[in-house]
């Protein structure tokens, strides 16, 4: 028999709607979301999604002429999960085979500090076996996980994001909100690497 966490994945998504301190909007990565949802659902895995509060988390990126995207954007059982997001406590880090936390701006803001989440993540890394995994700026999610040994979860480890050479510093979000994950990577002594602009680059 498949173990009870075998064919359930957790999403991570945030409430956060603004950049801290500014009036700057941001949100979750729309594309990111359902391309990832459709894979996992498509390979037979349920999806569940949580966020630092619960309940609506805002998007960003949606493109209505992408097939995948508007799918999604009209299915209701996908917009509803979206708006009722579940909180960290409703979660049973043991029904899940792997944690993904999803990119966008929102994702860089209070995600990785959140106690309850990182208790999530690193259960169903260290005590189950399971996957974490993060999509561009969702890897700021990860970058205060720590395993029980005292080290950073990126120590030593070959990572990937946004690299700092295809920012765009005078743009008003990095203004108003200047962020690097590069830098962050590095600090926790991750080794980032990163590919052309637009294309396709993982890590495993």
């Amino acid at each position: 028999n498949a173990p009870q966490h075998g064919r359930k994945i957790l999403f991570v998504v945030s409430n956060a709607q603004h950049y801290p301190g500014t009036s700057v909007s941001t949100g979750n990565n729309f594309p990111e979301l359902a391309y990832a949802y459709q894979t996992f659902i498509k390979a037979g895995y349920a999806v569940d999604f949580v966020s630092q509060q619960g309940g609506s988390v805002p998007l960003e990126m949606i493109n209505t002429s992408d097939t995948v995207q508007r799918q999604h954007l009209y299915s209701p059982d996908f917009m509803w999960a979206l708006a009722h997001t579940k909180h960290p406590a409703e979660i049973a880090a043991k029904d899940y085979a792997a944690i993904n936390y999803i990119g966008g701006g929102s994702a860089i803001i209070e995600i990785a500090d959140n106690p309850a989440i990182q208790a999530i993540a690193m259960q169903i890394y260290e005590q189950q076996g399971g996957v974490i995994a993060a999509i561009c700026q969702g890897t700021q999610g990860i970058s205060n996980l720590k395993q029980s040994n005292g080290t950073y979860l990126m120590n030593d480890k070959v990572l990937t994001s946004f690299p700092d050479r295809y920012l765009n510093q005078q743009s008003p979000v990095f203004k108003a909100y200047p962020f690097s994950l590069e830098n962050t990577i590095k600090q926790r002594k991750g080794k980032f690497t990163s590919g052309a602009n637009g294309s396709s680059h993982i890590e495993v």
